[in-house]
């Protein structure tokens, strides 16, 4: 039998010749998405969602997005000011909590976001926790809430109690370090300024031993 090709075929397999080899890569190195935290129903609903993440995490990669930064914290009445407690207690520290979150709910939280961590490594996709509120004082922090223009003066609920000017640094230092140790996020970003609770007439350009 004789194998017969059209010319068709011939001029593209000549073509084929002259194509080499190419790699390439994108004009912007880091291309991030940032999610919020600021309505707990929402992120609660969503946090140990594999379905959810699943989905989020593939389109990231398929759009070429390598980063994703999750947002603690900001504007949302003091939601995560800071949000260590959130995940976990910290030695020495034992009037500082989440109100109303028990031991089981923080475990919970804690392995919920190493595993959406995981989850981003195995696509590529760094992950960076934006530490925003270090202290919850009102004003801005509210973000328009009714009755969050100040902070509470009393333990509520689904808030930190505890920080105080006294131990900020100290309880910060403390917690980060747990922090780092217990969830393995490829960055931390820190927001310091009045949006996340700190006084400028508490703060000092550079050092880290700066008043809170």
């Amino acid at each position: 039998m004789r194998c017969w090709r059209s010319p068709v075929e011939l001029r593209l397999g000549s073509g084929l010749k002259a194509i080499k080899d190419v790699t390439e890569s994108p004009e912007i190195r880091d291309r991030a998405v940032s999610v919020y935290t600021m309505n707990r129903a929402y992120w609660e609903s969503r946090i140990d969602d594999e379905k959810y993440w699943t989905s989020y995490l593939d389109m990231m990669a398929e759009d070429r997005f390598n980063s994703l930064v999750v947002i603690f914290g900001y504007e949302n009445g003091g939601f995560l000011a800071p949000c260590y407690p959130y995940f976990f207690n910290v030695d020495g520290y034992a009037d500082i909590r989440m109100e109303g979150l028990s031991t089981a709910q923080q475990q919970h939280n804690l392995a919920a976001f190493n595993r959406l961590i995981e989850m981003a490594h195995t696509r590529g996709i760094r992950i960076t926790a934006g530490i925003w509120d270090h202290i919850y004082r009102g004003g801005v922090q509210g973000g328009g809430i009714p009755g969050n223009e100040k902070a509470p003066d009393h333990p509520s609920p689904g808030l930190v109690w505890g920080v105080t000017a006294d131990n900020l640094n100290a309880y910060t230092k403390a917690a980060l370090t747990k922090f780092i140790q217990k969830v393995p996020v490829d960055a931390i970003q820190f927001r310091m300024h009045g949006e996340s609770g700190l006084k400028k007439t508490k703060k000092k350009p550079s050092g880290p031993t700066s008043s809170p």
